[in-house]
Parts: structure tokens; C-alpha cells; sequence
């Protein structure tokens, strides 16, 4: 939620929206951030090269 943005470039929702949708304090926010800068999950598109090879391993 926090990294979508709108056409206008700014972010869509704020830091307390997402606590608020969530039902966790602001700071669960940031420490929940602050972590995942730390140590970023991978993107969905990393994982996409390897999928495909093994569709593709699975045509032949």
C-alpha cells in the first residue's frame, strides 16, 4: 500500500491510512518499513525468470 501512487506521482495512501486499514499504531508503520528497507523482499519480477524457464522446460 505505502509504495502505490497515483498518476500524479504522489504517494495514494498515508502512513496513518495504513495503520488505521491495518488497526496498528503509526509506528508499527515505520518500524514495519524501516525493516523492509533493511532487507527488501524480492520482486515479484526477479521470481519471473526462473518460472518461465521451468514453463518452458515443462512445453519440450
Amino acid at each position: 500500500m505505502y509504495e502505490a501512487r497515483g498518476a500524479d506521482g504522489k504517494r495514494l495512501h498515508t502512513v496513518a491510512e495504513i495503520a488505521d486499514a491495518f488497526h496498528v499504531t503509526r509506528g508499527a508503520i515505520y518500524r514495519a518499513l524501516e525493516k523492509t528497507e533493511q532487507s527488501p523482499v524480492p520482486h515479484l519480477q526477479s521470481l519471473a525468470g526462473p518460472l518461465a524457464a521451468g514453463a518452458e522446460a515443462d512445453e519440450r
